[in-house]
């Protein structure tokens, strides 16, 4: 069953034709000529300024195979990566808004077998929590479970919490677990119903099996550019496991211009998009709770030099760019199957100039 066979359909974003025919012109040649020139195998890009779409691009095959036959599209979903973070932990903040936490609470409270007393999700959000980065992986389907236990009698202390920043994937999939625990539903069902539903995000999902094949790719090898088989039918992941397309991503991101509503009903409350946008490690690591921020300072090197310091957003290893700029009301996911092109993060940085160019 197709993802979009499982849901209702609801109103669709809003297309400025003139701005898209118009920003067509300036940027789908730049974007083919990555293809082409063989940065990535293929492109999925949609741009939004408020709550209006004014571009977007699928161009390219799966693979760099020569027999490689079949083509991407607008629907063509893709394992977007650590992009899944952003998502997560929107999610943990939708909870926020419903009373069940605060990022103040003991992990401890929600997952007794968390060994530290003091982590707070406030830390595990912004990757502080100060225990020992693991080995990563991908568990097979129905061993999520398992893995986590094993990660829980595993971590030790490398630091105290919020002294340091160590980015690691289990932090997001230990939020998931969490999520889990207090909404008592796997992560794929209830995220489509408090979020993509309402979003109309009907090509996103947490589980790669909603998707029929040939739906989906999957993120290529560097050397190869080979879809790399190990990632197929993986246990939803909180970190790295959601799978969506771009003009989906950047419904999602739209919500965070225009404080919190799509289609004319409330998503979040406005109290809640002010506070995914701000800093919130005091200006330690230059982050929100579900996004990394520009700043002047720029420590990521993944936003565009033509981004505002107010930029917020989150690459992935799957070569794959979400970005927000409140300032110029814009947002972007640039979606590829690339580990090659996230090998140099320049990548974002050049896609982005080209995209703020355009439509600002």
């Amino acid at each position: 069953m197709t993802v979009h066979a499982k849901r209702r359909w609801r109103v669709m974003i809003r297309i400025h034709q003139e701005a898209c025919e118009r920003n067509a012109r300036l940027l789908d040649k730049p974007f083919i000529a990555r293809v082409e020139e063989g940065l990535t195998p293929c492109m999925s890009v949609a741009v939004v300024k408020g709550d209006e779409l004014v571009y977007q691009l699928a161009h390219g095959r799966p693979t760099f195979s020569p027999g490689e036959g079949r083509q991407i599209g607008p629907e063509t979903a893709f394992n977007v990566g650590s992009i899944t973070k952003v998502v997560t932990s929107a999610l943990a903040v939708k909870l926020m808004e419903s009373g069940v936490w605060s990022v103040g609470d003991p992990v401890r409270r929600y997952v007794t077998e968390y060994p530290f007393e003091d982590v707070t999700l406030g830390h595990l959000l912004s990757h502080s929590a100060g225990h020992n980065k693991l080995p990563g992986a991908s568990p097979a389907r129905g061993e999520m479970k398992a893995y986590l236990q094993g990660v829980y009698a595993s971590l030790e202390r490398e630091a105290a919490p919020g002294e340091r920043a160590l980015y690691d994937t289990n932090n997001q999939d230990i939020v998931m677990d969490m999520i889990e625990r207090v909404t008592g539903e796997p992560i794929a069902g209830w995220a489509r119903s408090v979020l993509f539903e309402p979003l109309a995000m009907n090509r996103t999902s947490y589980d790669s099996a909603d998707y029929a094949e040939g739906e989906y790719v999957l993120p290529c090898s560097q050397d190869n550019g080979m879809e790399e088989m190990r990632l197929d039918k993986r246990a939803p992941s909180g970190g790295t496991g959601l799978y969506s397309t771009a003009l989906d991503l950047v419904k999602f991101a739209s919500l965070f211009l225009t404080k919190g509503r799509y289609g004319g009903e409330d998503v979040f409350s406005e109290a809640a998009i002010d506070f995914m946008l701000r800093e919130s490690t005091a200006g330690k690591f230059a982050k929100t709770p579900v996004m990394f921020l520009k700043t002047e300072a720029d420590r990521y090197g993944c936003f565009g030099d033509l981004n505002s310091p107010l930029a917020a957003g989150h690459p992935a290893f799957s070569g794959c760019m979400l970005m927000i700029d409140p300032a110029y009301d814009v947002a972007a996911a640039v979606v590829t199957n690339s580990q090659k092109l996230h090998g140099h993060w320049r990548n974002y940085k050049l896609l982005m100039n080209l995209i703020m160019g355009a439509v600002t």
